[in-house]
């Protein structure tokens, strides 16, 4: 856009108002775009997030994993502990929000709501109620 004004600009016939459109248009376009501020609407009890834990990925996310073939935890990553579960918070997010490849062939049948639990949580820091 800034080119296209110097341009006409530079012929004797440029008006400023494209250039302002544009620049407006391109403003709006962000504001848009931008991340909502996080309101507290979706404040998620931590309690949520560790049954989904449990339910979901302690069967091999373990100290002592219990899914057979699995006589390690994978990558020594451990979601036994709320601590742990903290710790690994921003994998935990890629891994099953973002990427959705865990649990791996969705074995452990992970629902969409509980992946959006998990995401609100880590949206909110991983504060909880």
């Amino acid at each position: 856009l800034i080119r296209i004004w110097f341009v006409l600009r530079h012929k004797g016939n440029a008006s400023s108002a494209p250039l302002a459109a544009g620049i407006a248009i391109l403003a709006a376009v962000a504001l848009l775009l931008a991340p909502g501020a996080n309101t507290g609407a979706g404040k998620v009890a931590f309690a949520e997030v560790t049954k989904i834990m449990d339910a979901r990925c302690i069967a091999c996310h373990a100290e002592k994993p219990t899914f057979q073939g699995f006589p390690q935890p994978p990558k020594g990553v451990m979601l036994d502990t709320p601590e742990r579960i903290r710790s690994f918070m921003l994998p935990i997010h890629q891994q099953t929000v973002v990427a959705k490849v865990m649990p791996p062939g969705n074995l452990t049948a992970i629902t969409d709501d509980e992946r959006r639990t998990i995401d609100l949580w880590f949206r909110a820091g991983g504060k909880s109620e």
